[in-house]
């Protein structure tokens, strides 16, 4: 029997995390061919731009969160947690972090925390941002750091990176290529913001003292 494509999606994502070390939950192809799962239930899992989605390959907890497709067939290949804001605020602020970590989601708003004693988690905001830029041009594949999720997703993720690609009128044979690039410009975005290994450790330590030296200038 031919695979789908959410089925070859799934066993790459499988073979890529066959050795992560960290825990890996079997991929779930959502609408699911062998287990019940309606159409309605389905349509509650929307893109980021609140679209529905013809199938969602879901990870539930990896580098790679997800890998979906809407219904104007864009893919989105999204990243897990890559904020920890409102963890670091909660130091500083206790129970107003949250309402501050919904006031960075809009970078014009940066600049005021900057000035204030939040230097250090605005440097740590503008990483990714940094990260993202740097993938986008490498892999050529377009690569977002999103701060906080839509309602329609887990309140409790602040934030992650996404590819997204239009893929509407492609094949599912060159749309699989497609796919496991943005996969591997997610993963390399999310190892590098989140400075794993020593390369990304020294990429972001000089990150953070050019943006700290800026900082006390302005």
């Amino acid at each position: 029997m031919e695979r789908s494509l959410p089925e070859m999606v799934k066993e790459y994502l499988e073979a890529k995390y066959r050795d992560f070390p960290y825990p890996f939950h079997s991929p779930i192809v959502f609408p699911k061919r062998y287990f019940i799962l309606s159409e309605e239930k389905l349509a509650v899992k929307k893109s980021l731009e609140g679209k529905k989605l013809k199938w969602c390959v879901d990870t539930i907890d990896a580098i790679c969160m997800a890998v979906e497709e809407d219904e104007d067939g864009k893919v989105w290949v999204l990243s897990d947690r890559v904020d920890y804001v409102r963890d670091i605020l909660y130091d500083y602020v206790k129970e107003k972090a949250y309402d501050i970590m919904l006031e960075l989601r809009d970078r014009r708003n940066w600049k005021k925390y900057r000035k204030e004693k939040f230097g250090k988690v605005i440097a740590y905001l503008a990483w990714k941002d940094e990260v993202a830029e740097r993938m986008t041009e490498k892999t050529g594949i377009k690569i977002v750091h999103q701060i906080g999720l839509p309602k329609y997703y887990d309140s409790k993720i602040e934030g992650i990176f996404y590819a997204i690609m239009n893929l509407k009128d492609v094949s599912d044979t060159i749309k699989f290529i497609f796919i496991t690039k943005m996969i591997d410009a997610v993963d390399e975005a999310f190892r590098l913001g989140l400075y794993w290994g020593d390369f990304a450790r020294e990429e972001f330590g000089s990150f953070m003292k050019k943006y700290m030296r800026e900082k006390k200038r302005k």
